[in-house]
């Protein structure tokens, strides 16, 4: 139980969650915003180009898209071509 105690302080963790369960059954827990990061950071962060592919991709409305739809949907998932990319 140690461990889980210490554990269970890292809630923004996979195996912080875990811990928290395991000694919290059933109870809940918030997830706070408490990160902090410098606008030199955050400004470098945005410039990869994942990030902004990600960021591109958020802001896309959904109804707008080209869907090939099934009649025995389980899961859905959106295809972005980068015009940029080598490959096509």
């Amino acid at each position: 139980e140690e461990y889980f105690k210490a554990g269970s302080k890292f809630l923004t963790t996979y195996y912080g969650q875990l811990s928290f369960k395991e000694i919290n059954y059933g109870g809940e827990f918030i997830l706070k915003e408490d990160a902090s990061y410098s606008k030199d950071y955050e400004k470098e962060f945005s410039k990869n180009r994942l990030v902004r592919i990600i960021k591109i991709l958020k802001e896309l409305d959904q109804n707008t898209l080209i869907s090939f739809l099934s009649d025995k949907e389980s899961h859905r998932i959106t295809v972005f071509t980068d015009v940029d990319c080598g490959y096509l």
